[in-house]
């Protein structure tokens, strides 16, 4: 049968299932329909069919049916005409947009944030964000925020987190939402006494920041010293709202400095490394854990990292890393993070290599005194003996990092019974750690690519090994295990 031929038929089996859906509320009758539309609008012409005069009158209907898988299900293809170039110009109609406004603000999680999706999707090209900040969709969008009399807290909010996830996609976007004053809105909501309130509108403004330009608005707007102020005073209060706002605050600026050299200045300048260091010792251990994460992001840059070792907080980290059991998942989670940022920047690779190396080579033992221990004699024991799933992940996550520098790939191969390990398949029983020990391999690989100085460490046999497991994956399992598995099994 011809192409077109085909085509036909499909739309011919697509119209039938829609026209069931149309006339039936019979929940089974709409499940199997709702079904068959979806496996229809799985080929490759979803948005051929879609696009038919016979077909997209049902689309608009479909978000207004009483069953709420038909109405998922015409999100969907409304989401696939978002991102299509072709299609998005049939999206534009003011019915329609209305529509998706009011799915917005359901009570059904679900169709929120599929509707949320359309809109952020659709305003990732051009044409799409024209037609979002149509003077009448932003208006209705605006009285929704800004009226706290007649929508509440959960609608206001969802609004304004789509903004804002908006505006991060492109600079285009970030300055019309400024123009718009949908920044201002949610700055205003920081005077609020309501604790979770507040961690709303941090969670929406961690999205601003996450752009120069977004960080650069809020200190501008004096909304970073309004935070900053907030954090100190909690911190010297001792409000018991701190230890909710505190540590999600510390995270927010250390985020902010990850960005880069300008950005790491800014919250210097409120002296939050500071108080990261003090609150490393703090007795709420989600604000400890805090300190650490934040301190990750503090030092995931050269200047970040060389601040760090002026202000000497390497050394309160080191401390943490291999001293403080009970914040190891956390300790090492950041490690990683910081090790795999300062990986990818290539400039002043000889000088972080060597900040790094004396930071982790030199770790004060636990349990001597005066004595001092590798990272590797931390988190090798742990992943060699240790069954706890969160440590094991966080010590693979730390172990991802050290492989991606020559001093880190140097001092593994020279630890006893590393490369046994790393090449033994059955050490991990989960989907996560086969995962994370396949990178580790693929991150060893690379490094050995990249480094001329480590062929004098790593001999040509055990790369080649190394290769070999990259090539048959994380899940890759030995004839003669399976063979094994399956006679026990029989």
């Amino acid at each position: 049968m011809a192409n077109g031929g085909r085509l036909e038929s499909t739309k011919q089996s697509l119209l039938s299932n829609l026209e069931v859906l149309a006339s039936n509320s019979d929940g089974n009758l709409v499940e199997d329909a709702s079904i068959k539309i979806s496996n229809l609008l799985e080929s490759p012409d979803a948005i051929k069919l879609i696009l038919s005069q016979e077909v997209f009158p049902f689309l608009k209907k479909g978000l207004y049916h009483n069953d709420e898988q038909v109405v998922r299900l015409t999100l969907s293809q409304i989401a696939k005409c978002a991102e299509n170039s072709s299609a998005l110009s049939h999206l534009d109609d003011a019915e329609l947009f209305l529509c998706l406004i009011s799915l917005l603000q359901s009570d059904s999680l679900s169709l929120s944030e599929k509707t949320a999706s359309v809109f952020y999707k659709m305003c990732k090209s051009n044409e799409g964000s024209k037609m979002f900040f149509h003077n009448t969709v932003i208006s209705n969008i605006k009285k929704i925020i800004n009226n706290p009399k007649e929508f509440n807290e959960t609608v206001r909010f969802r609004f304004l987190s789509l903004v804002f996830d908006i505006a991060s996609i492109n600079s285009s976007n970030f300055s019309k939402c400024e123009e718009l004053g949908f920044f201002d809105d949610i700055v205003n909501e920081l005077d609020t006494s309501d604790v979770l309130q507040l961690l709303t509108v941090l969670e929406i403004l961690e999205k601003i920041s996450s752009s120069k330009d977004g960080v650069n608005y809020l200190e501008k707007k004096g909304t970073l010293n309004k935070l900053s102020q907030t954090l100190k005073q909690l911190i010297q209060s001792g409000d018991p709202l701190g230890t909710y706002v505190v540590p999600r605050l510390l995270i927010f600026f250390g985020k902010i400095a990850s960005l880069g050299e300008k950005e790491l200045n800014m919250v210097e300048g409120y002296q939050i490394s500071e108080l990261i260091k003090n609150r490393m010792n703090d007795g709420n251990r989600d604000i400890q854990e805090a300190a650490i994460t934040s301190l990750g992001f503090l030092g995931s840059t050269f200047e970040g990292l060389n601040r760090l070792k002026e202000l000497n907080l390497l050394n309160d980290f080191a401390s943490v890393i291999s001293t403080e059991l009970p914040l190891r998942v956390a300790s090492f989670h950041s490690l990683g993070f910081m090790l795999d940022n300062l990986s990818k920047n290539e400039s002043n690779r000889e000088e972080t290599e060597r900040i790094l190396s004396e930071f982790l080579l030199k770790l004060p033992h636990r349990t001597r005194a005066g004595d001092t221990c590798t990272i590797l004699e931390v988190i090798m024991p742990i992943l060699t003996q240790q069954p706890f799933p969160d440590l094991r992940t966080a010590s693979f996550q730390t172990l991802k990092g050290i492989s991606q520098f020559s001093f880190g790939v140097e001092n593994l191969f020279n630890y006893p019974g590393f490369f046994e390990f790393i090449l033994n398949r059955n050490s991990e029983a989960t989907k996560e750690g086969k995962e994370l020990k396949y990178e580790v391999v693929q991150r060893l690989v690379k490094s050995i690519e990249k480094y001329p100085s480590l062929t004098n460490v790593v001999e040509k046999s055990k790369f080649y090994e190394l290769q070999r497991y990259t090539r048959q994956g994380p899940f890759h399992v030995e004839a003669s295990s399976a063979v094994a598995v399956e006679s026990r099994s029989s």
